[in-house]
């Protein structure tokens, strides 16, 4: 199984303004159209619940404390689970997904990427300061390594887009 994380961020690491602002408030168009050519080669979608609210076409796996609150909103494409990051990933395998996009916010991605189960990791770094909101760990102690496989900057203004994977 394959797991890629996507995330966009401003040039002093803000990934979000608050819990219920829009990141398109500030990505660019660019990055938006880079994501969704992506999700394309992906089965599958974990997101957090407070992720939840973004659209995807693909099958995805909304991670909650209490499933059993959200069942109303559970459909053919959406499953509520809870458990352990390695959990998920083995319920998402059980049912056939092998190339996971990860789009939580900052404690579902930090959770994968403390267990170290995060293979690539796609970051888009806009020309924006915010000065104040949320960082990709949400605050919470993380330290693993990567290595950068490529650079690409996606438009005029000078949006950039970073792949890296894991260290092994």
């Amino acid at each position: 199984m394959k797991v890629t994380l996507y995330m966009v961020s401003s040039m002093d690491g803000i990934v979000a303004l608050g819990p219920d602002e829009d990141i398109h408030a500030y990505s660019s168009a660019e990055d938006r159209a880079f994501f969704l050519s992506r999700l394309k080669t992906h089965d599958a979608v974990i997101t957090g619940r407070m992720s939840a609210r973004h659209k995807v076409s693909l099958p995805r796996f909304v991670l909650t404390k209490s499933p059993e609150r959200y069942a109303q909103y559970a459909d053919a494409r959406t499953t509520y689970l809870c458990g352990s990051p390695a959990e998920i990933l083995g319920a998402v395998e059980a049912r056939g997904f092998k190339n996971i996009a990860l789009l939580g916010g900052p404690s579902t991605n930090t959770a994968f990427l403390k267990e170290n189960l995060v293979d690539e990791f796609f970051l888009t770094i806009e020309p924006v300061l915010l000065g104040k909101g949320i960082t990709l760990s949400g605050g919470n102690p993380l330290f693993v390594r990567w290595v950068l496989s490529g650079v690409r900057r996606l438009n005029e203004k000078g949006t950039l887009l970073l792949d890296y994977v894991r260290q092994r």
